[in-house]
């Protein structure tokens, strides 16, 4: 996600300045912006992880989207739905894993104009200035390694993924803690992107002049919870 990301994925967004109409305000109450399933208070960080195949759980995973304006840092935030995914454990590790991203499921939860969703900037977000989900309606995460960080405490890794949006796939990096509960597993983390390098530019500093106060971040930050649980889907 993103605004204007990606996934992993990945994946994005950003600020449109057109106030919501009264008609089209969404019922907050419907989505998932606190994630009970990440915050149950049994989970367990850990640096070795039961071997087996896990399913990613749709209704319980999403990841959350930040976008921000260039000057002033006021942001915009939001979440998009996980449609499916995998990790698979062995020797220990994760030795591989994919997430795949609804990305007309992107929404905003949280904006500069309204203080709460948008229904324009949501539609604008599906749109060709951004993530043009007509043509483009998933993005991936795939994973390639996850490296156990030992000296950051338990349950920390390094991930190094490929995230592809709009068909361009590139490598990022990214910390993530690992938790695990019964038959679950938690990988949560937060990744940085430009969003440039998908193709999204939309009043991008480096690719158009005159922008001043309208200009936004190439930056998108996004919050992955991926909640998975054993045997394969």
């Amino acid at each position: 996600m993103m605004y204007g990301v990606g996934g992993l994925i990945i994946l994005a967004l950003v600020v449109y300045f057109v106030a919501r109409p009264e008609s089209e305000e969404l019922n907050l109450t419907e989505v998932q912006i606190t994630n009970p399933a990440t915050l149950r208070d049994d989970l367990v960080p850990v640096n070795v992880i039961k071997e087996g195949e896990y399913t990613a759980d749709p209704e319980s995973s999403q990841i959350m989207w930040t976008g921000s304006l260039s000057v002033t840092g006021a942001s915009n935030k939001g979440i998009v739905r996980i449609q499916e995914g995998f990790l698979s454990a062995s020797d220990g590790n994760i030795s591989a894993g994919e997430i795949v991203v609804n990305m007309n499921s992107v929404i905003s939860t949280e904006t500069i104009l309204s203080g709460t969703n948008d229904a324009t900037l949501d539609e604008h977000l599906k749109g060709a200035d951004f993530f043009d989900v007509a043509t483009y309606p998933t993005s991936k995460i795939v994973l390639r390694s996850v490296i156990l960080r030992n000296d950051l405490g338990e349950g920390k890794y390094d991930v190094v993924a490929d995230l592809t949006l709009k068909d361009q796939t590139h490598e990022v990096l990214f910390p993530v803690e690992i938790l695990e509960v019964d038959d679950i597993i938690v990988m949560r983390g937060d990744l940085e992107i430009d969003r440039t390098k998908w193709g999204v530019t939309f009043r991008s500093g480096r690719f158009f002049d005159s922008l001043g106060d309208t200009a936004l971040s190439d930056t998108i930050t996004l919050r992955i919870e991926l909640v998975a649980t054993a045997g394969r889907g």
